[in-house]
């Protein structure tokens, strides 16, 4: 189908699939394993800067029991390394990313308040950082693999009390409650033993 629907059901996939803890007091809180808007940000960077010249393969997006993972086609381009990826901003499809800077970002899930898919360049990558890191406490990880596929690992957040995580109207040490109406059966049987996949 066409990308920005596919770019919205892969978000969707990983936000019907992933656990969410919630506490009930007098405010209601909610702790989701994954920011909607770092995966969001994954997805659209996977889609508009992979390799489309390399025939027979799809962008994997993969979620286990600690952990998303996105691989995405082809190696950085135009020298850009894993460790510059933060600081500079190179596109491998330029047509495309054009294209993703026109097309409304309405209705798909952790696009926040912005009007198009792709509204700056270079802010994807600080974005999935920033959000992983205030709901989890850990940095997501970028990585090559073989030189020839780019693999995007954000941690999941500690959905357990242990954590320390708080929340407006949560008391120190309350326990979080898995929210069944968040994390379908059909979801939750698959962790840990194998992940849930959704090819792009």
């Amino acid at each position: 189908g066409p990308l920005p629907r596919q770019i919205a059901e892969a978000v969707s996939f990983a936000v019907r699939n992933m656990r969410v803890a919630a506490h009930k007091g007098p405010m209601r809180s909610e702790l989701p394993q994954y920011s909607e808007a770092a995966v969001f940000e994954a997805v659209v960077n996977a889609a508009a800067h992979r390799d489309y010249s390399i025939r027979g393969s799809r962008i994997r997006l993969s979620m286990f029991e600690d952990r998303l993972e996105i691989q995405s086609p082809g190696s950085l381009p135009n020298n850009l390394t894993v460790d510059d990826m933060a600081h500079r901003q190179s596109t491998r499809n330029e047509l495309l990313a054009s294209l993703l800077g026109r097309v409304p970002a309405s209705g798909i899930r952790g696009s926040g308040g912005r009007l198009f898919i792709m509204e700056r360049r270079g802010d994807g990558v600080p974005i999935i950082r920033r959000e992983t890191e205030e709901l989890s406490g850990m940095r997501p990880e970028f990585r090559l693999i073989s030189d020839s596929e780019l693999c995007v690992s954000i941690p999941a957040a500690s959905l357990e009390s242990s954590s320390g995580c708080t929340a407006p109207g949560r008391p120190p040490g309350a326990p979080w409650r898995w929210s069944s109406a968040r994390c379908p059966a059909a979801a939750r049987s698959s962790f840990p033993k194998a992940p849930a996949a959704c090819p792009v």
